[in-house]
């Protein structure tokens, strides 16, 4: 008898796993998250070539991101993104290997913009009891940034036009014009002087 409810409440949880997964799966299908997923992955698998180059921002594009000009954008593999669709990039916009953007919330980037390889571009933080509670704030990225290697950029961040972030930097906040920041906290050393 404890044999026929062990299995009958088995088979019960196996039902429940399987309902849960096909709920998941056809939100991720309808959300179109499972459609970006792919694209993007067709983007990474291609090999690092220059052709391959030129191909991998169509893919995006495929995938929800509204880049400016496919032409003069250039996104090497390995780059991830969540949520394509919050993505908005510029004309000559450049991302390297490892670059981790998430999309939770809107990212804006500006013209002439590049992001050295393993940068975090962050949108959303936790807070509340237990890190339960998601709070969303977007970055904005203006034209001819700079983000060295290894950098994270923070939720709200307002990177301004002509920005450098050094490597290894976490920036948050309000930045100045044409300025060079280092740092974690990433603080300003002295105003760009290469313009």
């Amino acid at each position: 008898m404890i044999q026929k409810v062990r299995g009958a409440l088995r088979n019960i949880a196996v039902c429940r796993f399987v309902f849960l997964l096909l709920q998941d799966c056809t939100m991720d299908w309808r959300s179109l998250r499972f459609r970006s997923a792919l694209l993007i992955y067709l983007a990474n698998v291609l090999p690092d070539l220059f052709f391959c180059a030129k191909l991998r921002p169509v893919l995006w594009r495929l995938a929800g991101a509204q880049l400016k000009d496919l032409s003069t954008s250039h996104i090497r593999p390995g780059t991830f993104i969540e949520f394509a669709g919050n993505l908005r990039a510029g004309a000559h916009f450049t991302l390297h290997r490892g670059v981790y953007l998430c999309g939770n919330g809107p990212i804006d980037i500006g013209d002439h913009v590049t992001i050295s390889m393993h940068s975090r571009i962050l949108t959303i933080h936790h807070a509340g009891k237990n890190h339960k509670r998601d709070i969303i704030r977007p970055i904005i990225i203006k034209n001819h940034c700079l983000i060295y290697s290894n950098v994270t950029v923070l939720p709200g961040t307002i990177l301004e036009e002509g920005v450098v972030v050094a490597s290894g930097s976490v920036i948050t906040g309000q930045t100045t014009p044409w300025t060079i920041y280092r740092g974690v906290p990433a603080i300003p050393i002295r105003a760009r002087t290469d313009v």
